[in-house]
């Protein structure tokens, strides 16, 4: 079974990637020096992983869908 975009928990560094607009490899980076604009979660030392909570409010998403529901 797999999870609908409404229930996933993590965004994979291509997907943020592409979301944002931006490489994968630029979100590489910026996680390594500390920029990135949403924490990664390290899943290996090279592997990381972005919580959608925090893609959604970086974006403005949750507020949205709590207004609404």
């Amino acid at each position: 079974m797999t999870a609908t975009v409404a229930e996933r928990l993590f965004y994979t560094e291509r997907e943020l990637a592409e979301v944002l607009g931006v490489t994968s490899s630029t979100l590489c980076r910026l996680a390594h020096a500390g920029k990135s604009p949403v924490e990664p979660i390290y899943v290996t030392p090279s592997t990381r992983r972005y919580p959608c909570a925090e893609v959604e409010r970086l974006a403005g998403v949750s507020n949205e869908r709590q207004q609404t529901a």
